[in-house]
């Protein structure tokens, strides 16, 4: 083999190109010898003696070509006794570990733990034992190394070693195949149906090595190899987490739901690897905690019981460890407003906003109409009187920044669509969410308490008390589950996942789905745990009945100096309706978990994962794992309501502020910390 042809590796040339420019203006040491300085490499090490059966493997690869050429090496020669040590079968990979490319003198290399050798892996320095008299040749740098080091595996590489006896390795190994490069592979010609024919070049792939550096010479990690008990044990665990959805849309009225077993399987035991990579800093023997390179701490319950060194990193065969989940693994997730994916309207804003999470909110811009509401009139000398009028605000339109639109480029208010919606995803794991907003309304015009409003003491007594000048923003999150059809904005309700923003469920066309929605309420209406068992008399009374909604949604201006000031949500039947009818409720049947998820069924029975039909109100229950994707939607109502004259008809409101949505898994372990 003719070393000397082969490519340079060139992720290895590019980590050493800056140390080894700069190493070659330093100033030479003064036990250096430069009486070789027009011989190249190959030349002065033949004439070495001491070097003999270093320079004999060297001939034998085809490496005194490299040592002749014009290049830049330094090279850490072993010398006869230091050869000696190493096994005859090791002794071809000697010289690849020893040729670095480009200069490194003794003051660089002083100041080094390891170096990039010619073979792609790091030579630890002080492994080598270098002598301290360097030769300077043309070529580069002669040293001499009082010990060898032959073929040295990386962590990959030392796990297929050790596939037969540990299950943890031979996961690892086969995730990987062998897949066809088309970079490197040539169209060669074409088969009888006009499908190009390759002189196809074979490459192995590993979805886990792309996700942590095992199999990187150049990275430094170490990696926690599990008992086979421990593995099973934490991988039926993470299973319960990463459900994979198996591509099967459910119908309407589908209960349960299915799961890809072997897909959970894989995605469940890939995570749980990459939890056990280890930067050396967060992963000391000897320490109770190790923090992984995907920010979990592990705990190491029963310590280390063997470690094996590695050209990259360490194995830690380790035998009884834990991964706690809620608020580790399983984080809570926050979806900033401003990174919004699409949305329906061309007048949105983000905006620099102090008291917003991350200094940044966005804001798209709708109809500004507020509620008709009732108020004392003043007699003629401005004294109030008895008498109260209605007072209508119907048609305002605003822009912002001096923009301003007109109804022909906003989705109208009708009987069947209208409204604006602001579209993203949010990373899930398979488990149950409460799901919290923080949106504040601060435009002037909207946070104006009219003090003549017959609702104006009770507004002063409860900031959230409906009151004529203040507008109330019933925002509306809807969301899909992981892996089914995501939710759309269009006219084809037969084809969509997402019902056009809808304005009253009499409305609903023939093939529009009734899905539920999730809106922000009061929490502090509540008193301490009242939420989970209030009756459904007490929530009609604390949320409100039937078009009454004085208790959800949020008043504009509420919040505005709080950066913690955020509402959760709670499932809705439609937008006309504050919560469920008092049937729905008991019955439970209209809690949708996800518009495209499962709709639990109307009998008092279990699913057929054992889980209740019924959800928690407060409660998004995802199922599986992925990217969910998250639709926020301004409230439109009807435009009349002579049912209920008292609380006055709900104009339009197409606005959405939205500083982030904050997602919480809710986990029950009784595990250990």
């Amino acid at each position: 083999m003719n070393i000397f042809m082969k490519h340079f590796k060139s992720i290895a040339l590019s980590v050493i190109v800056v140390a080894g420019f700069s190493s070659c203006s330093d100033t030479w040491e003064a036990d250096s010898v430069s009486g070789s300085k027009s011989k190249d490499l190959w030349t002065v090490i033949s004439q070495q003696p001491e070097l003999s059966d270093f320079a004999a493997v060297l001939q034998q690869g085809g490496y005194d070509q490299l040592l002749e050429s014009d290049g830049l090496f330094t090279v850490l020669a072993p010398t006869n006794s230091a050869m000696s040590a190493v096994p005859d079968a090791d002794k071809a990979s000697v010289p690849a570990a020893h040729i670095i490319l480009l200069e490194f003198n003794k003051s660089r290399l002083d100041t080094m733990t390891t170096v990039v050798a010619y073979n792609g892996k790091q030579t630890p320095i002080a492994d080598i034992q270098l002598q301290t008299t360097e030769i300077i040749c043309r070529n580069g740098i002669l040293r001499f190394a009082d010990a060898a080091i032959g073929h040295r595996l990386n962590i990959f590489e030392q796990l297929c070693q050790l596939k037969d006896q540990y299950e943890m390795a031979k996961f690892i190994v086969e995730q990987g195949d062998s897949i066809m490069d088309m970079t490197q592979s040539v169209q060669i010609a074409i088969d009888p149906d006009n499908n190009p024919i390759y002189d196809t070049v074979m490459i192995y792939a590993n979805p886990i090595l792309d996700a942590v550096p095992i199999n990187d010479n150049e990275s430094t990690v170490n990696l926690v190899l599990l008992a086979d008990s421990t593995f099973e044990r934490l991988s039926a665990l993470y299973w319960n987490y990463f459900k994979q959805n198996n591509g099967l849309h459910p119908e309407p009225d589908y209960v349960g739901y299915k799961i890809d077993t072997a897909a959970t399987t894989i995605a469940a035991r890939t995570a749980l690897v990459t939890d056990l990579v280890f930067n050396a800093e967060n992963s000391k023997p000897g320490e109770t905690y190790f923090t992984s390179t995907s920010d979990v701490r592990v705990k190491m319950k029963s310590g280390i019981a063997e470690t094996i060194d590695l050209c990259n990193g360490k194995v830690y065969v380790a035998g009884d460890v834990h991964i706690h989940m809620a608020g580790n693994k399983i984080k809570s997730v926050y979806v900033e407003g401003e990174d919004y994916q699409s949305h329906s309207s061309e007048y949105i804003f983000t905006r620099v906003n102090i008291n917003a999470r991350g200094q940044r909110d966005v804001v798209l811009c709708g109809t500004d109409t507020l509620r008709p509401y009732w108020r004392y009139v003043l007699d003629g000398e401005g004294n109030i009187t008895s008498d109260t009028e209605q007072v209508f605000k119907r048609t305002t339109r605003y822009g912002y920044y001096g923009t301003s639109f007109g109804s022909n480029t906003y989705p109208q208010v009708n009987n069947t669509r209208g409204g604006s919606y602001l579209g993203y995803t949010a990373p899930l794991y398979s488990c149950d969410y409460k799901i919290y907003m923080r949106s504040v309304d601060d435009r002037p015009t909207h946070v104006n308490p009219d003090t003549l409003s017959v609702e104006y003491d009770k507004y002063l007594a409860d900031a959230n008390w409906p009151c004529g000048g203040v507008i109330r923003n019933y925002q509306k999150l809807y969301l899909s589950q992981p892996g089914d059809n995501q939710i759309s904005y269009v006219d084809d309700y037969a084809n969509s996942d997402f019902l056009i923003n809808y304005s009253y469920s009499n409305y609903f066309q023939p093939l529009q789905r009734q899905y539920a929605c999730m809106v922000p309420f009061d929490p502090t209406v509540f008193e301490e745990g009242e939420f989970e068992t209030a009756s459904a008399s007490r929530l009609e009374e604390l949320l409100g009945a039937t078009n009454n909604f004085k208790h959800l949604g949020i008043n504009a201006g509420y919040g505005v100096d709080d950066p913690n000031c955020e509402f959760p949500l709670i499932w809705c039947q439609t937008p006309n309706q504050a919560v469920m009818t008092p049937e729905a409720r008991t019955e439970g049947k209209l809690y949708y978990s996800g518009v495209t998820g499962i709709c639990p069924n109307n009998e008092n029975t279990y699913l057929a994962n054992g889980r209740p039909n019924r959800i928690r109100k407060d409660v998004f229950r995802c199922f599986y794992q992925g990217d969910a994707c998250l639709f926020v939607t301004s409230g439109v109502f009807n435009i009349s309501n002579t049912a209920n004259p008292s609380v006055g008809s709900i104009q339009p409101h197409g606005s959405i502020y939205l500083d982030y949505i904050h997602v919480e898994p809710v986990i029950e372990e009784d595990d250990e910390e």
